[in-house]
């Protein structure tokens, strides 16, 4: 099974509060429109590796940060198309390779532990063995240039999150992992055009910073946990 996408962009995150959306998007809206996929519900597990050194990731700077999670749109079936998604980060540049599967297949995927694949993905993913670590839900919409679709601002709201029950869906346990009024903004593209950049300088955002992000938890694995899924 061979990664079937891979991507290489400049990302940059921004908590910003449902007030400062309508402001942001004054200074974009000629220069913008809905994206193909314009609103849509995204669900994430985050898996990790059974020998994670927790302190270690969290409060040493790693040159290269390594994420993995199976992602879907909405609630899959057994049968529905979910995502095996690899992010690594190097400096200001990351790398994301996607291979889409059924979620039974990703399921037996991802739980395989120390086994010797020949395929792409197994190699990827041989690594001392991985577990389910985190869910992270939430409401998401999508623009993008009018003139490079590439390039890509997402707004994601009511994000919610659990440390149990790993199915890609909603239940009952999900707590809150910003403030109501909390929305996470990215833009990403190859390059970020001027445009965007001053909108964003005009608007006063400031970009999110991983080691401040990581303090929103008091415990050690919390923390690491949301620095992997911010960033």
């Amino acid at each position: 099974m061979k990664i079937q996408s891979s991507q290489q962009f400049i990302e940059q995150k921004y908590m910003i509060h449902e007030t400062d959306v309508e402001k942001f998007m004054k200074c974009v809206a000629h220069n913008i429109e809905e994206d193909e996929h314009f609103k849509y519900t995204v669900y994430n597990i985050y898996y990790s590796q059974v020998s994670d050194d927790l302190i270690s990731k969290v409060f040493k700077k790693r040159i290269n940060k390594e994420r993995i999670r199976l992602r879907s749109y909405g609630i899959p079936q057994v049968n529905d198309p979910v995502y095996i998604e690899i992010k690594d980060t190097l400096k200001n540049m990351t790398t994301k390779r996607r291979v889409e599967m059924s979620l039974d297949e990703a399921y037996e995927l991802l739980s395989k532990q120390h086994e010797c694949g020949d395929n792409e993905v197994d190699e990827l993913l041989r690594n001392n063995g991985l577990i389910p670590k985190m869910f992270v839900g939430y409401e998401r919409v999508a623009y993008c240039s009018k003139f490079n679709p590439q390039v890509r601002i997402t707004f994601s709201m009511n994000m919610r999150y659990r440390t149990n029950d790993f199915r890609l869906c909603d239940i009952a346990d999900n707590i809150s992992l910003f403030q109501e009024d909390s929305i996470l903004m990215e833009v990403k593209g190859e390059e970020l055009p001027e445009w965007l950049l001053e909108a964003i300088s005009k608007s006063g955002f400031k970009q999110l910073n991983p080691q401040k992000v990581s303090k929103t938890f008091k415990k050690i694995e919390e923390q690491y946990q949301l620095s992997n899924i911010l960033y």
